[in-house]
């Protein structure tokens, strides 16, 4: 079932909207608190990698986006727990996103099957 009929209407920075966002209160330089706000952690790494595929992203950012891409979600997956990344979560995703976060998977699965080797 997917959760969000309208996201091809969205702009890719949209997609940065849903989820559960990362809050903290944190020290600044100044030693001053500092409220930080971030995105979802999964939507934010598969818009890396979406951007890291798209042909109008200047060459040269594109193997940063992939690289942070990738090791965002494998961060995810390791140490946030309550960040899932089950089908229900990708139920939620917008159409453009998906092939990403299969392909993170598939690559997820073959690094863990030939380290088992």
């Amino acid at each position: 079932m997917r959760l969000y009929a309208s996201w091809p209407t969205w702009s890719s920075q949209d997609w940065l909207l849903p989820g559960r966002r990362v809050e903290h209160v944190v020290c600044g330089l100044d030693g001053q608190p500092c409220r930080l706000i971030a995105p979802d952690p999964r939507y934010f790494a598969l818009h890396k990698l979406w951007l890291a595929k798209k042909p109008t992203r200047n060459p040269l950012k594109r193997p940063k986006d992939e690289k942070q891409g990738s090791l965002l979600l494998s961060a995810v997956a390791e140490r946030m727990p309550h960040y899932s990344l089950d089908d229900a979560f990708r139920d939620t995703l917008p159409t453009e996103l998906i092939p990403h976060f299969d392909s993170w998977c598939t690559s997820r699965y073959d690094m863990a099957t030939k380290a088992m080797r």
